[in-house]
């Protein structure tokens, strides 16, 4: 479980699979592409096509489930929100 700190904008989250062109933002403000992650996380081809990821309103990637967060700064208002993952 890990937990994000989110604005009352970002609401509601969604789950959807990866799509070309995903970024996660990392602390510093810069980003890297939700490919490279999977890559350098050495997941294996024929589960990066399952991939999931959870976006907030924004469409902005929150989370890569199971497998790296984004950083958002706490700012003002923003509510902690617990990711877990759940098995199937």
């Amino acid at each position: 479980m890990t937990t994000v700190w989110l604005t009352n904008n970002q609401f509601p989250l969604t789950c959807r699979p990866v799509q070309a062109g995903d970024r996660l933002l990392l602390k510093g403000g810069t980003h890297q592409r939700v490919r490279r992650v999977l890559i350098d996380q050495k997941v294996p081809r024929d589960l990066r096509a399952n991939q999931r990821v959870i976006v907030d309103a924004l469409g902005q990637v929150v989370w890569l489930v199971g497998v790296k967060v984004a950083w958002f700064d706490r700012r003002p208002g923003a509510l902690p929100v617990a990711l877990c993952q759940r098995e199937q």
